[in-house]
């Protein structure tokens, strides 16, 4: 049977006079609808009255919130702590490594800073090309869980699992996380023949869908969810050099918002198949 759709979105803005603050209650106004978590990242700025005030519109409303934690595809996990970490090249991007030590640090924080509001961390830049980083991994999923059981763990390696990772699950009783984002390109490069598992959930994020298109983010949603995906964004918020797609909502949103609810209410009256 499949579940329902959930967004799971990015907000990498502050909350304050302007867009920033316009972003976070277009969110929350929209969370009777459907089941909606969010992704905040703290060290973008100054968090001040106007942030946390913005959290606590997320939190009434009933929205899920994630604490942003970048791991550097672990690329720092295997040097000694008294070493400093380099950052390296990854595509376009620059990436700034973080020793484990620093990582458990940074979940610290959310834990005392802004427990009132967290109820997850997203680890991004999850390193999956050694089987060496999964129990790292693992160890710092454990290390979440300790400090609160239900607590989500979503990671975002950006691509699908390779089969390394599953025989380390299966052979060591373990995992890693409780959502993969498998997936956080542009449309263009989107397929449908992303290979996925019963066993897991998943998630996408799809960026610069045709502008204004209401027919191509129903398309990529319609597409994700028979794949089986459990968490969906489409958006036509442009990744450019100067642009973040992350800071701004899609032109489409309330309608994203009222098909996904459509989609949901259809499942249930199907008796939970996506026809």
């Amino acid at each position: 049977m499949r579940t329902n759709i959930r967004l799971l979105i990015p907000i990498y803005v502050f909350p304050v006079a302007g867009k920033g603050s316009s972003l976070w209650t277009a969110i929350a106004e929209q969370a009777t609808k459907i089941d909606i978590t969010v992704i905040i990242d703290p060290t973008i700025g100054q968090p001040d009255e106007d942030y946390f005030n913005g959290l606590d519109t997320l939190n009434d409303a009933g929205i899920t919130i994630l604490g942003y934690v970048p791991t550097g595809y672990g690329g720092c996990f295997f040097t000694p702590d008294n070493e400093k970490c380099s950052s390296f090249t990854w595509g376009d991007q620059v990436i700034y490594t973080l020793h484990k030590h620093e990582i458990k640090e940074a979940i610290d924080l959310y834990n005392t800073n802004y427990k009132k509001w967290i109820q997850g961390i997203f680890f991004d830049e999850f390193g999956l090309d050694e089987d060496e980083k999964y129990p790292i991994y693992g160890e710092l999923y454990q290390y979440v869980k300790r400090l609160n059981q239900d607590f989500k763990v979503v990671v975002n390696p950006g691509s699908t699992l390779p089969r390394a990772y599953f025989d380390w699950e299966i052979q060591n009783h373990q995992k890693a996380a409780d959502v993969f984002v498998v997936f956080e390109e542009s449309a263009s490069a989107w397929t449908n023949d992303i290979q996925l598992d019963c066993l897991h959930s998943f998630s996408v994020m799809i960026h610069d869908v045709a502008e204004g298109s209401i027919e191509a983010m129903e398309g990529s949603i319609d597409s994700a969810a028979h794949l089986g995906v459990e968490y969906i964004y489409v958006t036509d918020a442009q990744f450019e050099p100067d642009q973040n797609p992350w800071d701004k909502l899609p032109t489409f949103w309330k309608q994203e918002v009222d098909y996904i609810a459509h989609l949901n209410d259809s499942v249930i009256l199907s008796g939970g198949r996506w026809d």
